[in-house]
């Protein structure tokens, strides 16, 4: 072999090395009391598909995890078992490669909150009241899983599992007027044909809002391992309403999976139509305006000099439903220069009632 070939088997080496694996293998670790000892203090280890999981004590040396033989809460087969001084208590679980996770089963009798927070995407909270129950995840492209409560529970059959499609790192949603704007961000994509968000209050069951076949900004990419942020805003929403919001992910086959459910409380109606105190004012470089309407109305919104003059139009005549607004004005005119240090005028209308606040821009 020439040296020249050597080089590039090298580089091609190191490319290899620098891109991130997530293993397609499944399997479960399952904890078979034969293994145990692992090469850090207190550490237990299990290997399944070429992928090692450790686990691993977080707290100080008075922290111990052992195979339990006996078989903890009634189970048969080995688990791990935290022995612990104090509470509450935790246990690290490292992967040696990129996986994906769907489930993990708590072997404890105790009623606790347990927290599950993987080292990329959205933390799960669950609740644990017997020995043996399931927690479903979606960890997808995960290293480490913290797993935190009130007692460091018992764990057996980490189940690694590749057939899940979308990493989600966070999904939430934001009070915008009377709408409500939603925003999630995926971690990575495998086969990922777009997302279903559904919608349910306390007097209706879950209807779809919006999906990838009917809205394009809720199309999927496919096969991405990059980070991307979706928003769909849902103006069929009303003043004071409390509503549950599910996004699901469908595959290119077909396949659904539910991602996250969350919740919001839309402010009620304002008594009055207001123009807040914009803040922070003086600014520079920019400064918040917020709004409130007590009914559905048309808003105009402008910046004016002290002579009267048009400066910047922020809403131009929009129709509102009632509701409260936030707004920026960066400083900037109608034709995108900086606008002179000094004093203006926010002037707002909204129907019949007309307000106006002093703001002063310094430079």
């Amino acid at each position: 072999m020439t040296k020249k070939a050597t080089i590039i088997i090298m580089l091609c080496a190191a490319i290899l090395l620098m891109t991130p694996q997530v293993f397609a293998q499944s399997g479960t670790f399952d904890f078979d009391p034969a293994f145990g000892g692992g090469p850090f203090p207190n550490t237990v280890f299990q290997t399944i598909s070429g992928v090692r999981l450790d686990v691993r004590a977080t707290g100080g040396a008075d922290e111990t995890y052992r195979i339990d033989a006996s078989g903890a809460g009634g189970t048969t087969d080995g688990v791990v078992q935290g022995l612990l001084s104090s509470t509450p208590g935790s246990m690290l679980l490292f992967f040696s490669a990129s996986v994906n996770i769907t489930t993990i089963r708590v072997v404890d009798g105790t009623s606790t909150d347990y927290t599950f927070t993987p080292n990329t995407g959205t933390p799960v909270v669950a609740s644990v009241d017997n020995a043996g129950a399931t927690v479903n995840l979606n960890f997808i492209g995960i290293t480490s899983i913290t797993v935190s409560g009130m007692y460091t529970p018992y764990i057996d059959n980490v189940v690694m599992d590749a057939s899940l499609s979308v990493g989600l790192a966070s999904f939430s949603a934001h009070e915008q007027g009377a709408a409500v704007k939603l925003n999630w961000v995926s971690e990575s994509e495998t086969d990922n044909a777009g997302y279903i968000l559904e919608r349910r209050t306390q007097s209706t069951e879950w209807q779809t809002v919006a999906s990838y076949i009917t809205h394009a900004e809720l199309s999927g990419r496919g096969n991405s391992s990059q980070k991307t942020e979706y928003v769909f805003v849902d103006e069929d929403t009303k003043c004071g309403g409390t509503y549950e919001y599910r996004l699901s992910d469908v595959d290119t086959e077909g396949n659904v999976t539910e991602l996250d459910v969350i919740s919001i409380t839309l402010d009620p109606v304002p008594a009055e139509t207001l123009l807040k105190p914009a803040y922070p004012n003086p600014f520079n470089p920019s400064t918040k305006i917020q709004y409130e309407l007590a009914e559905d109305v048309s808003v105009t919104l402008k910046v004016v000099d002290i002579r009267g003059r048009n400066v910047q139009t922020i809403v131009n005549g929009e129709h509102k439903s009632a509701g409260s607004y936030s707004v920026h004005w960066n400083g900037m005119n109608d034709t995108g220069q900086h606008a002179a240090s000094g004093v203006y005028f926010l002037m707002m209308q909204a129907g019949q009632v007309l307000k106006s606040q002093k703001v002063m821009l310094v430079r």
